[in-house]
């Protein structure tokens, strides 16, 4: 039986989901039966008589089993999903800072009330990072898992170190291409890829935790003067996600620039294309990889959403998502790269030591060692003041390790 679908939003994933869709004709697992939009006046590519305005016209709607989310407002996002749980509908979501958000709510309402919700195109687009952590390692024992979880950001800083150009240049063309959010803030600032890194966490630990509780720096302050410093040390800089489970329970979810080397699973990461490396006991490192912006990587994982629920009747996961709140606790010690305007800012920050300090034109540039949970002081204060901070890629989990990574990029 195919889907009678209820399509809210019509941008870069919504036109993406609907163009694979169309051009699947007979094999397709649903139809479109109606469009909600929010702006009755914009352009779009399909004439006016296919969009509605009122959601209410499709929740309500008995015969539209299907409701596929893919609108860019959080509040929104989330009334039209809560409601649409608690109509007993199947839900296919995108809105990953509404999820990591509310998803202990919507799982509540989800059992409550006979909805399924399904969100794999919520995180790093065409990887299927859900549906492995849920089957394949359902047993594996996860101690960490990390990557470039991010599309635009990734393009940024691919795009600055290869044709030499400044951020605004650098992320004017990820917008033009379509790779960064409405609001650019959300990925320059390391938001998205945050929200992202709690549902993964979520999954991998079966442990929600608050998205502001993730110490979080990104990308907006980075300098010509940062990328010269990771070259002449023969490393890139990657705006990395990580999460990581202590011997004794403890949960470290961190969002900050890294330098990288060659030995990294990260260096040859370019361009839009993402990156997530588990951590288990039992295989070691295993790397994922695909492309994680655009209307198609994105909406093709929608789609995959909606085969899968079609195919089976219900969500694909083995077991229902059982989440623990979690506060998270930084246990690490970092080595860290530090750009700082001036030297009185540099001595006043909490670092346990500074390696080496040298003056150029943009302030000091320093090596420093740091414990995490001193980070966040650090983050408001370069912040405020112009500076950059990145992690230095010291760690196992950074490394490619070339006999026990295994690259996988397609659907387990």
């Amino acid at each position: 039986m195919k889907a009678k679908i209820g399509l809210f939003g019509f941008g870069a994933v919504g036109q993406g989901f609907y163009e694979i869709l169309n051009s699947m004709n007979g094999t397709a697992p649903g139809h479109v039966a109606r469009i909600c939009v929010r702006d009755r006046y914009k352009t779009r590519p399909l004439s006016p008589e296919n969009f509605i305005f009122e959601p209410a016209e499709i929740l309500n709607d008995p015969e539209i089993t299907h409701i596929i989310e893919v609108i860019d407002r959080p509040e929104d996002a989330f009334i039209i999903v809560k409601k649409a749980l608690e109509l007993g509908k199947t839900v296919i979501s995108a809105n990953k800072a509404m999820l990591a958000r509310r998803l202990p709510d919507l799982l509540k309402i989800q059992q409550q009330h006979g909805g399924k919700l399904l969100y794999e195109a919520s995180a790093c687009g065409s990887i299927p990072i859900f549906q492995n952590l849920e089957h394949y390692y359902a047993h594996g024992e996860i101690s960490a898992v990390e990557g470039v979880f991010n599309g635009s950001t990734n393009y940024i800083l691919t795009r600055m170190d290869k044709d030499g150009l400044d951020f605004d240049e650098a992320l004017g063309l990820a917008q033009q291409l379509g790779f960064a959010e409405s609001d650019p803030s959300l990925d320059i600032d390391g938001h998205d890829p945050a929200s992202k890194l709690v549902l993964i966490a979520a999954h991998a630990f079966g442990q929600w935790v608050e998205p502001a509780q993730v110490v979080t720096f990104g990308i907006r302050n980075i300098r010509r003067a940062d990328l010269e410093f990771a070259k002449a040390n023969g490393q890139k800089i990657r705006l990395l996600a990580s999460a990581r489970k202590s011997a004794t329970g403890a949960l470290q979810l961190l969002v900050l620039p890294t330098l990288v080397g060659p030995d990294s699973s990260f260096y040859a990461l370019e361009n839009e294309y993402n990156g997530i490396l588990i951590q288990s006991k039992f295989i070691e490192n295993q790397l994922l990889t695909g492309k994680g912006a655009g209307s198609l990587p994105t909406g093709f994982a929608v789609l995959s959403d909606l085969a899968g629920s079609v195919k089976n009747g219900s969500s694909r996961n083995n077991r229902p998502l059982q989440l623990q709140r979690k506060t998270p606790h930084f246990f690490e010690t970092l080595r860290v790269y530090c750009r700082c305007p001036d030297a009185g800012l540099l001595r006043q920050l909490p670092f346990e030591k500074i390696l080496r300090k040298e003056a150029g034109e943009s302030g000091f540039q320093a090596e420093a060692e740091i414990a995490a949970v001193n980070l966040a002081p650090v983050i408001v204060a370069l912040r405020q003041n112009g500076g950059f901070l990145a992690g230095m890629a010291s760690s196992p989990a950074h490394a490619q390790i070339q006999s026990n990574v295994s690259l996988v990029s397609a659907p387990v």
